[in-house]
């Protein structure tokens, strides 16, 4: 069973310089889990984070899909400090591995106060897992 991996994010796009709001949902983007070959990997798309051996062997199996919603926490140096599922895809396997991925290499540029040092933020993004073929 085939999948592959598409961007789904329209217009100009650049990993967010997190706001430093610390508000959920101040930076909303959604990706999709489509299709491989069609991966546009452009600088900063979170979509390239993802490749064709990610989706879970079990998901796969049980011919699992869906869009997850995860609130990912930013650090100070724009690592991801922590990941909550904030809706599921209806797949323990597809939620986990949203996070799993997105905490292991996902990148940010540091959210920065009124005085330019670096903050922590949150930053809200949809991923679509599909199975093709």
């Amino acid at each position: 069973m085939a999948w592959t991996l598409r961007d789904t994010w329209s217009g100009s796009f650049d990993l967010p310089s997190s706001t430093g709001r610390g508000d959920r949902g101040s930076d909303k983007a959604e990706t999709t889990v489509r299709s491989q070959t069609e991966a546009q990997a452009a600088r900063g798309s979170l979509a390239g984070l993802f490749s064709g051996d990610d989706y879970p062997a079990d998901a796969q199996r049980n011919d699992e899909q869906g869009t997850v919603e995860v609130a990912l926490e930013i650090d100070r140096r724009g690592r991801v400090s922590g990941c909550e599922v904030i809706q599921s895809s209806g797949s323990q396997s597809l939620d986990s591995a949203t996070c799993n991925i997105l905490q292991r290499r996902a990148r940010f540029t540091p959210a920065k106060d009124g005085l330019g040092r670096p903050v922590t933020d949150t930053y809200t993004q949809r991923i679509t897992w599909r199975l093709e073929g």
